[in-house]
């Protein structure tokens, strides 16, 4: 059976990359697009940042995601079979099909770089028009939801303050899919058992004739 966290990284490797392609950070001039998308909890990605800032550096926006939820509705599965028996001896099990829902954290220095990158993510990803890709030959679309503005009201300086944003990337259907599996051992034992039944019948009518 297919590894399924394979599958879990490789859908992963989707967001990420959608992440990297329509996020960018202009407001850094001439100097280079030092965006950072990571697969990371808000916390991890949150020390990331200001390890950055405790160095002396001036850190590029970070934006984090990471699995906050998979649903697998039972009307959503193949025709609500588990599996087809082919040509009376390969096993086909349908994938199985979920709705992954990934969390994202976007850390800024500025308030209008968390904006542009948010503005960024929900207009490349609205829910009439989700982005879309493919992955093992089955289209992955992403729907931008529910981001709001996590920033601190507090009255901080300049160099302590952090702008957030929180949001989520929903992939619709995600598939995980089983390789065909040889079914002989169990044809055979049927085919074996009901030879064997016939047999004893056989030998009791001859006996008792």
């Amino acid at each position: 059976m297919k590894d399924e966290f394979v599958t879990f990284e490789e859908y992963a490797i989707c967001v990420k990359e959608a992440l990297e392609n329509i996020t960018h950070d202009y407001n850094m001039g001439e100097q280079q697009d030092r965006l950072t998308v990571l697969y990371a909890t808000p916390p991890v990605a949150f020390a990331k940042y200001v390890q950055d800032t405790v160095n002396g550096q001036d850190p590029g926006p970070v934006i984090s995601f990471y699995l906050s939820n998979i649903d697998i509705e039972p009307s959503e599965q193949l025709g609500g079979f588990a599996s087809v028996l082919l040509e009376k001896k390969y096993n086909y099990k349908a994938p199985v099909i979920a709705k992954l829902q990934y969390k994202v954290t976007i850390n800024a220095i500025k308030e209008s770089q968390a904006d542009l990158l948010q503005s960024q993510i929900v207009m490349a990803m609205p829910f009439n028009r989700p982005y879309a890709t493919t992955l093992n030959e089955q289209w992955v679309t992403m729907e931008a939801k529910e981001f709001e503005n996590e920033s601190s009201v507090e009255i901080e300086s300049d160099k302590d303050k952090v702008s957030t944003r929180t949001g989520t990337i929903e992939i619709a259907r995600a598939y995980f899919d089983y390789p065909i599996q040889v079914n002989d051992r169990f044809i055979k034992s049927i085919n074996s058992h009901i030879y064997s039944v016939e047999q004893t019948l056989r030998k009791k009518e001859d006996d008792s004739n």
